[in-house]
């Protein structure tokens, strides 16, 4: 299936970059589909078999660059990833032994907007192979480039500064700190509000969301 709701290139304020249905390969199982509003993140998620993993991000490309998103590895190739068995199609590569003792190779592509900062991502995993047929899982996602450099090093200052903040603040967010994407304030008890390195904490996380909100507010998401 190959659908789009608004066929329009992203621009005059980015209503079509919210508005986009990623497609899916024909032949994809175990689709999930996620619009994040908070993030302005849209994402899709397959399992696929496929004979080569180029197929995937051709199958990308016919959609990106009709709407002007530009390839990155086309526009910078990396031969040094075709020499270890990739292609210079991707901008990351890599061949992997997963936790549980099984062979994966990852594939990475992205194609840049032409009218606004964000980006689509293309991951195709490879799990398994049999009879010339890769059993693999493409993840596709559009989501903004912010930069929020700065605050990344604040929030990285603030946990490796002492591995106790570390410890604490995965309690009290019941989960990867470093996450903020999917850390929910309200699970902070309001008993550890007035502590210092929780307020910094919060403060990092508020200034994340912020700048999300002014890019969903600024593009008209």
């Amino acid at each position: 299936m190959f659908s789009i709701l608004c066929i329009a290139s992203p621009c005059l304020g980015g209503g079509g970059y919210w508005e986009l249905n990623l497609p899916t390969m024909d032949g994809a199982k175990s689709i999930v589909e996620e619009k994040d509003e908070l993030f302005s993140t849209l994402s899709k998620s397959y399992e696929i078999e496929i004979k080569d993993p180029v197929e995937v991000r051709e199958f990308y490309d016919h959609f990106f660059e009709p709407l002007g998103w530009k390839n990155i590895a086309k526009a910078f190739p990396r031969p040094e990833i075709a020499k270890f068995g990739g292609s210079t199609g991707w901008n990351q590569y890599n061949m992997n032994i997963d936790s549980e003792g099984k062979p994966e190779a990852n594939y990475v592509c992205m194609w840049k907007a032409h009218d606004l900062p964000a980006t689509g991502t293309l991951k195709v995993k490879l799990k398994d192979y049999a009879d010339g047929i890769f059993i693999s899982i493409v993840d596709v996602t559009i989501s903004p480039k912010l930069e929020i450099m700065p605050i990344l090093v604040k929030l990285n200052e603030l946990l490796s500064s002492d591995p106790k903040n570390l410890f604490e603040l995965s309690k009290l967010v019941k989960g990867n700190p470093f996450e903020i994407e999917n850390v929910n304030l309200d699970n902070i008890p309001e008993s550890e509000l007035n502590d210092p390195v929780v307020a910094t904490y919060i403060d990092i996380v508020k200034e994340t969301f912020k700048v999300y909100k002014e890019f969903h507010k600024k593009y008209n998401l």
